[in-house]
Order: structure tokens, then C-alpha cells, then sequence
């Protein structure tokens, strides 16, 4: 019996690479279990995880292509934002939180820059201030 793939590389087990390369030499599993454990404790410190195939093409990358893929986000396509506006005509004003809660949920899930979203989420942590003290400018 083949162990179950999850969906997520955060709960993920380090065995689903076996029924990928069922022939290959211990040394050599080895070494990809501990490249996919080290790419998943990447993405889950500078994102917030990675799904199964999306941990697969950070692994073909490579560990350093990741990296240097993470610090440079402006190389990363830009977050579309036309199916959120199409389908959830709330979101179109921000001035209401539970619409600013929505988009920024949206923008942390469906984002090809990870770090980038973190770091606004650390930052936020900080800076932030009270929804009732807004303006509404």
C-alpha cells in the first residue's frame, strides 16, 4: 500500500519522493528527502508554505535558484487581480474592513511572492494601526 500524497508540503511526509523515483539509490534518496525537507522549511520561514507540486518546481530549481528567486520578487509576475474583482464585487472598496480583510486574505494565498508578503505581514505587525482611527479619506 502506497502512503497517501498530501497536498500540502508543511504536513507533507518525506516519503511521497519514493513513489517518484521508486529505482533510485538510497544515497540519492537521501539526499532528495533532505533537499525537499530543506525547501520546505524555506517556504514555510520566508512564505507560508507550499503546496505539493509547487515544492516539486522549487526542488527542480534547485535550493539556491529558490532563494535567489524569493529575494528578488520583482521578477516574479505581478498578482492578478481581475478574478478577485470579477467574482467577490465586495472587495472593490477597501474602506470597509471586512472587503480590506478579504483582499489582503486573498493577496497572502494566491501570491508568487512569498517573501514579499511575509515581510508586509511583519511589518504590519508593527505599524499598524486601528481600523477606527482611519480617516476614510
Amino acid at each position: 500500500m502506497q502512503p497517501a500524497l498530501f497536498p500540502y508540503a508543511a504536513i507533507a511526509p518525506l516519503s511521497p519522493p519514493v513513489l517518484y523515483c521508486p529505482k533510485a539509490v538510497d544515497g540519492v534518496l537521501e539526499m532528495a528527502k533532505e533537499e525537499l525537507a530543506l525547501l520546505a522549511h524555506l517556504l514555510r520561514r520566508a512564505g507560508f508554505g507550499a503546496t505539493w507540486p509547487e515544492l516539486e518546481s522549487y526542488a527542480a530549481q534547485g535550493y539556491a535558484a529558490t532563494v535567489e528567486q524569493l529575494l528578488h520578487p520583482e521578477q516574479a509576475p505581478a498578482l492578478e487581480l481581475d478574478v478577485l474583482r470579477r467574482y467577490h464585487i465586495d472587495q472593490h472598496s477597501l474602506m470597509l474592513i471586512d472587503s480590506a480583510q478579504g483582499y489582503w486574505l486573498y493577496r497572502l494565498i494566491n501570491t508568487r511572492r512569498p517573501l514579499e508578503e511575509k515581510i508586509a505581514l511583519f511589518w504590519h505587525g508593527l505599524f499598524a494601526t486601528a481600523y477606527g482611527k482611519l480617516n476614510h479619506a
